[in-house]
């Protein structure tokens, strides 16, 4: 295999140097012998070939930087269109929806209130403390009815079946109503109709029941802003 000299530049096949003597171990690592015919090459290079070379060497360095450029554009502008779907950030969609039926399965009055908008929210905090209750009492009552006809060990659990923009009267007429009671906009941009099915059950009777809840994204996290609980009991 021919080689270059490292004292002369001389380019020979062998170990040792016809033109200054000079002996190249057989045992010359790969890499190294590459990164030394490298620094021999440059070496003997004129200035017009070298200026050349840098040039060259500084455009694909350019060119790499301009490509990892537009890499980081494109993942922004998918963070974006996800944070703004709902994908990712402040939770998914469908986590106050859970939390919703979750809480009146076991009463839970903090995870109720959580999964509403603050001002919502505070409304029902209130409403129980007028009347005295604890949270799980406050829950008791409120649903009564469904524990009445599903039985005290009453769950829920949820499939969801799809996702919509929700219908702008009705988008409309909720922002305008929040507005007047709590002098607060809410984003309107984001509000949606989930289609989900609940099943209800319990020791006396169980049902599946499909529903519209209604979900809209404020400040970063999303909230349930309505569920239409008309219900028919499964055959």
């Amino acid at each position: 295999m021919r080689r270059n000299c490292p004292e002369c530049g001389e380019r020979f096949e062998g170990n040792v140097c016809p033109k200054c003597g000079a002996t190249v171990s057989k045992k010359t690592n790969t890499t190294a012998a590459k990164l030394a015919e490298n620094a021999i090459a440059d070496k003997f290079l004129t200035e017009e070939q070298r200026a050349a070379a840098q040039a060259q060497l500084a455009n694909r360095k350019k060119d790499r930087s301009v490509l990892i450029f537009l890499i980081i554009i494109v993942l922004l502008a998918v963070g974006l269109i996800l944070y703004r779907s709902g994908f990712v950030g402040g939770g998914s969609y469908k986590k106050p929806i859970e939390q919703y039926f979750q809480a009146i399965s076991t009463r839970d009055f903090d995870m109720y209130v959580g999964s509403m908008l603050d001002n919502i929210g505070k409304e029902y905090v209130k409403e129980r403390d007028g009347l005295t209750y604890s949270g799980y009492d406050y829950m008791n009552k409120l649903y009564r009815d469904l524990f009445e006809q599903f039985g005290e060990d009453m769950t829920i659990s949820l499939t969801f079946n799809s996702r919509g923009k929700t219908e702008q009267e009705y988008v409309q007429s909720f922002a305008d109503g929040y507005v007047e009671t709590y002098g607060e906009t809410v984003n309107t941009k984001s509000v949606y109709t989930v289609n989900v099915t609940a099943h209800f059950s319990g020791s006396i009777s169980s049902a599946d029941v499909d529903m519209e809840c209604f979900v809209l994204r404020h400040k970063g996290k999303w909230y349930i802003a309505g569920c239409d609980f008309a219900t028919e009991e499964a055959a």
